[in-house]
């Protein structure tokens, strides 16, 4: 439909703003009508109105009366304009014609127009800025969840450790860890020479394994026949010994924790008396005349084993006796939370006693046990040493004679009666025999224990 023409001293009365307000409901009108035209003749057309329309800056640029915006409008949403100043009586029906044929259009300050470039382009802007964020919080998050990892596989290794060995490793600003070669107690670490053995951790019973035969080679080649009796001085010099040395670098970082319940007794009882040989030739002949004077023979020789360090004591006390007080002390080796603990035996056995050789003359011959048949090489062990001068009975005066080591450790042998049962167990018939009639006789027996000879196996 033809729209009512508006006669020109109205536009030339209301102004440029009103005509360009005119000619955009007429050009909405003509889109309507022309809606059915193919899509070229709307272009053309487009092309013809669009010089006669006057730019929204230009229409905000005019004098008066103004369009108002009756708000701020979102890009995308239309709002019909509305005249801050009403037209004339004569040309409101017009106009209100006009208004009503013509559909809600954007606004002429160009709100209200849908899309557009600006827009678009804000809108990927903004999701690349959020994709970048996701990404770099992503990206830091990944990070710190390796570096963990790393720390974790660090520490499983035995690479690194706790400040104080409270834990593995653990994320956290109150955790504090540093590299095995920056232990202040390396100086005491004889198996570490100094920096850690980098290579892979090999399993400890087969490390276990190859030291207990190089060891079985030194004794048969240094030993005396009844090995009571080492040439420490021919074992340093030798091509066996060097070998060991060497072979006992493997130990810094082997598990220990995954020994089986039957390799560990074996693993540990041989690691002390290969220790006790090294220390020997190591740090000399222990001075003194007593258990407490050569107390940091026993304490100061370390070995460390899978991240943890091990001295005799550590590894007698500790491991073998269950975590016990050594004589003479009131300190229990490991602490509640070491964690070592696990490796502690949970019942004493007490013939681990006449298995562990400390290099002096009155203590058990110095041998090597394997797996498979530790428990009947430890019965072997006890029996032969006391029946070589560990128990003598006298008769006449109800005595019996022990040795001194049964009185150190009496806490894992009972009292006195249990003590002389338990040993009835490993004596030759005829001081059994003796034993037991003294036992059964009613009358009081006295245990005597001998004097414990220091003096080194050499």
């Amino acid at each position: 439909p033809r729209l009512p023409r508006v006669p020109s001293t109205a536009t030339r009365g209301a102004g440029q703003p009103v005509r360009a307000q005119l000619h955009r409901w007429q050009h909405a009108a003509s889109e309507r009508v022309s809606s059915s035209h193919s899509r070229a003749h709307r272009r053309a057309r487009q092309q013809q109105l669009r010089p006669h329309l006057p730019t929204p800056a230009g229409a905000r640029a005019a004098a008066a009366p103004r369009l108002h915006r009756a708000s701020r409008h979102r890009p995308g949403h239309e709002q019909q304009q509305q005249l801050t100043t009403p037209p004339c009586a004569n040309h409101a029906p017009a106009l209100t014609q006009v208004a009503a044929a013509a559909p809600p259009g954007p606004c002429s300050c160009g709100h209200g127009r849908r899309g557009g470039s600006a827009t678009r382009r804000w809108t990927v802007e903004a999701r690349l800025r959020r994709g970048a964020r996701r990404s770099r919080l992503f990206s830091k998050k990944r990070r710190e969840l390796l570096a963990v990892e790393i720390g974790k596989e660090l520490a499983r290794k035995h690479f690194i450790h706790h400040v104080f060995r409270e834990n593995d490793f653990e994320d956290g600003t109150q955790s504090l860890y540093r590299f095995l070669e920056h232990d202040p107690a390396v100086p005491r670490y004889y198996n570490f020479r100094g920096s850690t053995n980098d290579g892979e951790p090999k399993p400890a019973a087969a490390v276990g394994q190859r030291m207990t035969k190089i060891m079985v080679a030194i004794l048969e080649a240094y030993a005396s026949e009844d090995r009571r009796r080492l040439d420490y001085a021919r074992v340093a010099a030798s091509e066996e010994f060097r070998r060991y040395a060497n072979l006992a670098r493997d130990l810094q970082r082997a598990d220990v924790f995954a020994l089986p319940a039957g390799e560990r007794l074996s693993f540990f009882l041989n690691l002390h008396n290969a220790m006790a040989i090294h220390a020997v030739i190591r740090t000399g002949q222990p001075a003194g005349s007593g258990a407490v004077d050569r107390r940091s023979f026993f304490t100061d020789f370390q070995y460390v084993v899978g991240g943890y360090p091990y001295s005799l004591t550590t590894i007698k006390n500790g491991i073998l006796r269950g975590n016990r007080r050594q004589p003479y002390t009131i300190v229990k080796p490991f602490g509640a939370s070491d964690k070592r603990l696990e490796l502690a035996e949970t019942k004493v056995n007490p013939l681990v006693h006449f298995a562990l050789c400390n290099a002096t003359r009155s203590s058990p011959t110095v041998r090597f046990y394997s797996a498979q048949g530790v428990e009947p090489e430890l019965r072997h062990a006890a029996r032969e040493f006391l029946l070589d001068g560990g128990v003598e009975i006298d008769l006449e005066t109800r005595t019996v004679h022990l040795t001194r080591i049964i009185k150190w450790y009496s806490a894992d042998f009972g009292q006195d009666r249990d003590i002389l049962r338990w040993i009835l167990n490993y004596l030759d018939p005829t001081k059994a025999g003796l034993l037991t009639h003294l036992l059964n006789d009613g009358g009081p027996i006295s245990i005597a224990y001998q004097d414990y000879d220091w003096s080194l196996n050499a």
